[in-house]
Formats: structure tokens, C-alpha cells, sequence
């Protein structure tokens, strides 16, 4: 296995020069900066997406009160652009309720299994030129391999809640995920047909 500087070697050109002149003068050693630039790359990214999911949900709610004719939301800060700020802190103090007959060690699996999968997809997706985590020669399929992992969790909710009506909501959304994929793999593959290339990012020709 390559050294981690090496790895992360591509993504410091993404640094600044005054955090490298930084470094330098307090002589951190290269793979200890190596890390830190990775952690930090890797902490911008995840928080760029959760903030755009979480304000992609608030303007879906907003057009939704203006189709409904409703104001949508608007308490929380101006126009209500700190909703999905209320929202998350809401979510972590909300109460977990696990019914008595649900399977409660296989219950609290399903949504790390949900959330985990796609997370992992991100991996191997160039977000842009030179700034990528991972480049497998097959990536393309190792990101609908784990985006695919998904149906793992709609399932394991389904089947430990012991509940038929849920099991069968579970097969459902799972079935729905599947009839997808099918179509989007299949689009996807005119491009691989194309570019000759099953890696989202071109590897290095030194």
C-alpha cells in the first residue's frame, strides 16, 4: 500500500500558501499533513452535501406551501433560511421509539446501512479535475455497487419491524430502487462505450 502523503499527494494542490508556509514553520511532517489535508478535504465535502440536501429540502418545502397556497416555512430566521438548522438540532434530540415486537438490534442497523452505502459511493466520484478520494479502474461499478447497497437498509427496516404491512413497504421501496438502477446502469454504460473507461477519473500517465 502507498504511503498516505503519496495518495493525498494530488489533492494539496487544493491548499493555500499560506497554510503550506504555515506548515512549514511549525514543522509538521508530511504524513502528518497529509492527514490533515485529507480530514479537512473530506469534511468540506460531506458539509457542502448535507447543506445542500438540507437546503434542497427547504426550497422543495417552500414551492410545496406556495402550490398549497401556505406560507411554507418562515419562523426560523429571515424568510426561514435557518429552518433546516432547526430541523437537525430537532432530529438529534428527537426521541427514538422502537415498537415491542420489532427486532431492536437489526431495527437500529437500517438506517447506518442506508446512510453508509452512498456515502461510500462518494468515494470514487471526481468532484473535480484532480480532486478525488479514490480512482479504481472499475469505479464506475464500485459506485453502483455501494449506491446499490441502499436496499439493504429499506429492507432491513421492512423485516425487523415484524410487521407484515411493513415487510411488504420494505420489498416495495426496495423493488422500486432496483427498476431504477436498471435503466440509469444502462445509460451510464453509453458513456463508458464512449470514453473506453470505467474510471470516473483518468489516472496518471507518469
Amino acid at each position: 500500500m502507498e504511503p498516505m502523503y503519496e495518495r493525498v499527494l494530488p489533492l494539496l494542490k487544493f491548499v493555500p500558501e499560506f497554510a503550506d508556509s504555515a506548515r512549514a514553520s511549525l514543522g509538521i511532517s508530511d504524513t502528518l499533513w497529509a492527514w490533515m489535508v485529507y480530514l479537512v478535504l473530506v469534511g468540506s465535502v460531506v458539509g457542502i452535501i448535507l447543506g445542500m440536501v438540507a437546503y434542497s429540502v427547504l426550497f422543495e418545502r417552500k414551492v410545496a406551501g406556495f402550490v398549497q397556497q401556505r406560507p411554507g416555512p418562515n419562523r426560523v430566521g429571515p424568510w426561514g433560511l435557518f429552518q433546516p438548522i432547526a430541523d437537525g438540532i430537532k432530529l438529534m434530540f428527537k426521541e427514538d421509539i422502537i415498537h415491542t415486537g420489532a427486532d431492536k438490534s437489526v431495527f437500529k442497523i437500517a438506517p447506518f446501512l442506508a446512510f453508509i452505502a452512498p456515502m461510500t459511493a462518494l468515494a470514487a466520484i471526481p468532484l473535480a479535475p484532480g480532486f478525488y478520494f479514490a480512482n479504481y479502474a472499475t469505479g464506475l461499478l464500485f459506485v453502483f455497487a455501494f449506491g446499490g447497497l441502499a436496499v439493504l437498509g429499506i429492507l432491513t427496516a421492512g423485516y425487523s419491524s415484524n410487521n407484515k404491512f411493513s415487510l411488504m413497504g420494505g420489498l416495495r421501496g426496495a423493488s422500486q430502487l432496483i427498476s431504477y438502477e436498471v435503466p440509469f446502469l444502462t445509460t451510464v454504460l453509453a458513456t463508458v462505450l464512449i470514453v473506453s473507461s470505467k474510471s470516473p477519473a483518468p489516472r496518471s500517465t507518469s
